[in-house]
């Protein structure tokens, strides 16, 4: 291992993923805890806060070393629990910038679809509503000026009460950028891709079924040319201000 070389680059990447590591892997377990515990969790915390209360309020009653030492102890927990948030505290920026924006993109269309089928506007089928929900959610996903306003709007954005949530929002708007958002979806579509094809060519079966699979894969082109769309558009050869000039020159008369 002392022999092996490392590019700069590459240690940056492993520092990285050893924070986002550490930061879920905490966030897990305190989830696993909370959720083991459950009602037993609010109970818990009122017997600390009661707990936490009285050695405050004896601390300033009787200053004494025994009640510092007291206090000190019954404030390791709060300690304990300051680290674990400042440890899950990257993870959760990155994770909660992907979930909100997912969140809102692919959500937004389920819900509409959802209430047309309530108030019997359209009754598409669940095949359908799959379709429009991943081409949809994936261009939204996809467009700039819409992941930004869904970051603006979400728990990510700076209220200007701390310092470190103008860097989480500057985060924020860091990882949506379109290029790394597309990265993140073909990725996506680039696993089903391999799993479905692989048990239809070996199995003869689908992943969810047959419709469901096409709905996937109809979404995907939807998406593939949606992209493409944008990338032409930046090479075309037409700018508005000049075809407005070419096309007022037919409203002039012969002389």
């Amino acid at each position: 291992m002392t022999n092996f070389k490392m590019t700069d680059k590459i240690k940056l990447w492993l520092l990285i993923l050893t924070i986002l590591t550490i930061g879920g892997l905490t966030f897990a377990g305190v989830y696993w805890a909370v959720m083991r515990l459950k009602h037993w969790t609010l109970l818990l915390l009122v017997i600390y806060g009661g707990c936490y209360g009285f050695t405050e309020w004896g601390a300033r009653r009787w200053p004494r070393k025994v009640m510092k030492i007291v206090k000190s102890i019954v404030s390791v927990p709060i300690a304990i629990v300051y680290v674990l948030a400042k440890l899950m505290q990257p993870f959760m920026a990155i994770f909660g910038t992907y979930f909100f924006v997912a969140l809102f993109a692919f959500g937004v269309p389920a819900l509409i679809l959802k209430g047309g089928t309530r108030l019997e506007w359209w009754t598409p089928k669940p095949e359908t509503v799959l379709f429009i929900m991943l081409a949809w959610g994936s261009v939204l996903c996809s467009t700039y000026p819409v992941t930004k306003w869904i970051i603006k709007h979400s728990p990510l954005k700076d209220t200007g009460n701390h310092e470190y949530e103008k860097h989480r929002e500057q985060l924020a708007y860091y990882l949506i950028h379109p290029s790394n958002i597309i990265f993140f979806i073909y990725l996506l579509y680039f696993v089903f891709l391999v799993i479905s094809g692989y048990r239809h060519i070996q199995c003869n079966a689908y992943l969810l079924s047959e419709s469901f699979d096409i709905a996937i894969l109809k979404a995907f082109l939807v998406f593939i040319a949606y992209t493409n769309m944008w990338v032409k558009a930046k090479n075309t050869e037409i700018d508005a201000k000049e075809l407005l000039q070419k096309i007022s020159r037919l409203f002039v008369h012969d002389r």
